[in-house]
């Protein structure tokens, strides 16, 4: 924009290979500020633009959340469908790709990674047909940042089944809670999510947790095998899901009023992978929830994602992520012996099994293995216990849980989180 200002008479050609005197250079620079003086603050001071100009649009969350100018707000019910949702209602079109494999979900698998040499039959090759016909058998639900991937790529490598791993479509917008209110239909989310999910015999998406009761209701009418979908869903303690979660997009666990957890510029108020659909999990008012900050949210969010399970327990088959990880072997057996899969279990499967258990899917928090106090200070971790502390002891984290002597009572100036 401002090459036009320049008088090009004046810019004196340089041969090749040559540089400019650094007196001349610094004069130049002078000539420039002399020139603009508006812009000396930001060109000596580079940072002080985002402070000053992001630093307040961040803060304001408008960005991210709520609005009635969220270009995806038609999902929540306050425009009209948008081309997506639209596009959706087209008839479904399977694409030419492939199963999941056992490098899908790993972090940072580069060529030398041991997932391309895991042990896996080539499953599924049937489903690159060209009908539109749901295939899925397992469909894994419950919480992010738990050990979902772990766990489908363990199953996967027990039972050799065709794969399919989170819809794409669903992190893009907010669909599944217009689904959930009944305000779109149950088969957009099938449209949607076929190629990624439903093509496919072993899936898992912690976004279809909402609707997964549902979709199994209809499978023995509208699935190509005619039989009962069945639902595993993942939990992992609420400490470690919040403390992981906020690691993972770079944010402070230790925060002791509101206003510090608002997004902003400062160190642990900078959201990194914040992904649309890392966005939609924390907008909890999105499901009519009071927001309050962000760690606030991920403690909502734990409730809402096990409050699916805790409604009606006998639908889905419950794994624990600190289960898995102690035992992943005997856990996979267990989680396929309740999913009423009769695989043939052999030394081979064990070894499979136990290779995809060690696999790294995620980053890894900082703050791994540190007590709950010492990762969210008292106050914090008082307002967490009494948010989850029931369904913490439904769910068997009772013994996590800090007696009611041990942590201090919620002080006025900073509410309760709301679940």
């Amino acid at each position: 924009g401002l090459t036009s200002c320049v008088d090009r008479s004046q810019v004196q050609r340089l041969e090749a290979g040559a540089l400019p005197q650094s007196r001349t250079v610094e004069e130049l620079r002078l000539a420039f500020l002399i020139d603009w003086p508006e812009l000396a603050p930001w060109l000596l001071e580079p940072l002080l633009f985002y402070r000053e100009v992001q630093g307040p649009a961040l803060t304001s969350e408008r960005w991210w959340r709520g609005g009635t100018a969220r270009p995806l707000s038609w999902a929540i019910g306050q425009l009209a469908p948008s081309p997506l949702e639209e596009a959706s209602l087209a008839p479904r079109k399977p694409r030419g790709i492939g199963s999941a494999t056992a490098c899908s979900g790993v972090w940072n698998p580069g060529e030398d990674h041991a997932c391309h040499l895991a042990n896996r039959a080539k499953a599924g090759e049937a489903q690159l047909t060209g009908d539109s016909v749901q295939s899925t058998r397992i469909l894994g639900v419950g919480l992010m940042k738990a050990g979902s991937t772990a766990i489908w790529q363990a199953l996967g490598a027990a039972t050799n089944l065709s794969m399919g791993l989170d819809c794409d479509a669903l992190a893009q917008a907010p669909v599944v809670q217009r689904v959930a209110k009944r305000e779109t239909p149950l088969e957009l989310i099938v449209d949607l999510c076929f190629n990624d999910l439903f093509r496919w015999e072993l899936s898992k998406d912690p976004l279809v947790t909402p609707v997964a009761r549902r979709l199994a209701a209809t499978w023995p009418a509208t699935s190509r095998h005619g039989k009962a979908m069945k639902l595993y869903f993942v939990v992992r303690n609420p400490f470690d899901f919040t403390r992981s979660l906020l690691d993972h997009l770079g944010l402070n666990t230790m925060v002791r009023s509101s206003s510090e957890q608002v997004f902003s510029m400062d160190e642990g108020q900078f959201p990194r992978h914040f992904s649309a659909g890392k966005q939609q999990y924390l907008d909890i008012s999105l499901d009519g929830l009071k927001y309050s900050g962000f760690a606030d949210a991920l403690v909502q969010r734990w409730a809402l994602v096990v409050d699916e399970y805790l409604v009606c327990p006998k639908d889905f088959v419950l794994v624990r992520y600190e289960d898995f990880q102690r035992a992943p072997v005997n856990e996979t057996h267990r989680l396929l012996d309740a999913l009423g899969v009769g695989i043939s279990w052999g030394a081979d499967t064990d070894d499979r099994v136990r290779e995809a258990a060690k696999v790294q899917y995620q980053t890894s928090g900082q703050k791994r293995g540190k007590r709950p106090d010492e990762v969210f200070g008292p106050g914090m971790l008082a307002r967490i216990v009494d948010a989850v502390r029931t369904r913490a002891e439904f769910l068997g984290y009772g013994p996590l849980m800090p007696s009611h002597s041990e942590v201090p009572l919620i002080v006025e100036d900073w509410p309760a989180i709301d679940v």
